[in-house]
């Protein structure tokens, strides 16, 4: 079994390709629903096995690229690069010869609703550790996802179904504008990769979002941080630099908000002119960050 012979199935995702930031679950073509139920069904599974892992072991992702949806046969998966299931109480755990057989092991384990594929140190032959877990017990029930921890090498794939908890970005999160003007804090916007700003400005651009509020916060007793989860992360300690910042008044306690100025997004702290929306982040995939 080569699993990165992609053939006619490749879907045609490059390093640095415009299409990266697409939302949209990309189908594996080739299929014939009227295989469905034959005796052709392990043949297909198996070939599902080979573009899936193939696509990601051949490195079909984008720059910074942690998640992306793929649709097969009806069935939508998600399907998460370097990370892995990370809780021993989640999963049990075989050695497998290929990740390939790792994710048949899984297609074919009626209990078996999720699966990370992690690399063996040293190793040089292929072989990989397979977690299978029977969490979530149905794919709606969101809570149940197993917890992913930075893996490196690794890969998790998830069973999932269609909503807008689904409408993920490449690096795994959801972003919308908020219903009233604050998210709850445990969805409070954190940007603190360069990664991450140009993934929440191609946000702004799709959705044609003008300003909304985002989690950066100053006040007389702290200085600029996010606030995510009753967490505070000091500003100086991302990625980011002042060269984002419009500090409008330097010398108050104000909330900040994104929006494009002169054709750059700046991170804008005004009290005068706050947005009465905000940008929310969800970690639906369960990720550590």
């Amino acid at each position: 079994m080569r699993c990165l012979s992609l053939g006619r199935y490749s879907p045609g995702f490059g390093q640095g390709s415009s299409r990266c930031l697409r939302r949209r679950p990309e189908t594996s073509r080739g299929f014939p629903a009227s295989a469905v139920g034959t005796r052709n069904g392990m043949a297909l599974a198996t070939d599902l096995v080979r573009i899936l892992v193939g696509m990601a072991l051949a490195g079909i992702v984008c720059r910074g690229q942690v998640a992306r949806t793929i649709e097969y046969q009806g069935r939508l998966y998600n399907m998460v690069f370097g990370y892995a299931m990370s809780v021993p109480d989640d999963y049990d755990s075989v050695i497998t010869s290929s990740a390939c057989l790792c994710r048949r092991r899984c297609l074919t384990l009626t209990t078996c609703h999720s699966v990370s594929m992690v690399p063996l140190d040293g190793d040089s032959t292929g072989r990989v550790e397979c977690r299978t877990s029977n969490k979530p017990g149905k794919p709606r029930r969101l809570k149940e996802r197993p917890f992913l921890g930075k893996t490196l090498g690794a890969m998790h794939f998830l069973e999932t179904f269609e909503g807008r908890h689904n409408d993920l970005e490449i690096d795994g999160f959801r972003y919308n504008k908020s219903y009233y003007r604050k998210c709850a804090q445990r969805y409070s916007l954190v940007i603190d990769t360069w990664d991450r700003y140009h993934i929440i400005t191609s946000v702004f651009e799709k959705r044609r979002y003008h300003a909304l509020l985002i989690g950066l916060y100053r006040n007389d007793t702290r200085p600029l941080g996010w606030r995510r989860g009753g967490n505070l992360y000091s500003f100086t300690d991302s990625e980011l630099n002042t060269t984002v910042l419009d500090d409008r008044t330097p010398d108050e306690a104000t909330a900040f908000y994104m929006k494009k100025v002169n054709g750059e997004y700046k991170l804008i702290g005004d009290n005068n002119n706050l947005p009465n929306r905000s940008l929310c982040m969800h970690n639906v995939l369960n990720l550590e960050w």
